[in-house]
């Protein structure tokens, strides 16, 4: 059995964690398998211990390490990375995480490939599932990342991609129905085509013909808080919300 490495605090943990995200930045294929191996079991550790001195950090240290999977590595290494990543996402607030999620996946000076895409994706639809509705805000950064999302169930160089960002948009219409209705009624009417149609055929091969999932409905966890205050476009296909900015 693999001995428990101490993990008592440190002394000013702010400049240990500014240290370890530089070289997390600057790590890459070229660094030796050991190396890059401690120093992911070493940024682990720290996480571990000064979580609640890392939360001005959690963005650059989230979207590194999505970087990192997207990386030349190799399996042994890129095991190490999911670790940290899952560590990250147990470790600190749902909702802080999901807004930099949201954030990542719009930046417009981001140009992830295909691997960092399906990454980014499987931890959405992984921190949807430890979520509490009231962590989904319905902000128009989330309605620009939901966009995204909906164009990457197209993408046309990855079936990988698609089906990650299929099941992200069922996640997120799991988690909160009436607040991820009432965004797909502020997009355009091709975001909101394409995700009605996936969601409509999700309901119906979940073994729910109706259109709506009934309360008690595993699609339907969340009870409206008031039905007849907003529109569905699962239930008004033809919605176009015409008189919404899109969100672009």
């Amino acid at each position: 059995m693999m001995k428990r490495r101490n993990r008592s605090r440190i002394n000013n943990p702010e400049r240990w964690g500014q240290t370890l995200i530089a070289c997390l930045i600057g790590m890459d294929e070229s660094f030796t398998v050991q190396v890059f191996s401690m120093f992911l079991e070493t940024l682990v550790d720290f996480i571990h211990v000064h979580k609640d001195d890392l939360q001005d950090w959690l963005f650059v240290l989230l979207t590194q390490l999505l970087k990192k999977m997207g990386a030349d590595l190799l399996g042994s290494v890129q095991a190490k990375v999911q670790k940290a990543l899952d560590v990250t996402r147990e470790s600190f607030p749902n909702d802080l995480q999901f807004t930099i999620l949201m954030r990542f996946t719009v930046d417009q000076t981001q140009t992830p490939n295909l691997k960092v895409k399906v990454a980014i994706l499987k931890y959405i639809e992984t921190l949807a599932m430890q979520m509490d509705a009231p962590d989904f805000v319905n902000s128009s950064e989330t309605r620009l990342a939901v966009s995204r999302i909906i164009t990457w169930t197209t993408e046309p160089k990855s079936a990988d991609v698609r089906k990650a960002a299929q099941s992200v948009l069922i996640a997120l219409f799991q988690l909160n129905t009436p607040e991820f209705t009432m965004l797909l009624g502020a997009l355009p009417k091709t975001f909101q085509d394409g995700a009605t149609k996936l969601l409509q055929n999700h309901l119906r091969h979940s073994g729910n013909p109706s259109q709506t999932p009934p309360t008690g409905s595993p699609l339907a966890r969340h009870t409206p808080r008031s039905p007849a205050s907003w529109s569905s476009p699962l239930t008004s296909p033809t919605n176009t919300s015409q008189n919404t900015p899109s969100p672009r």
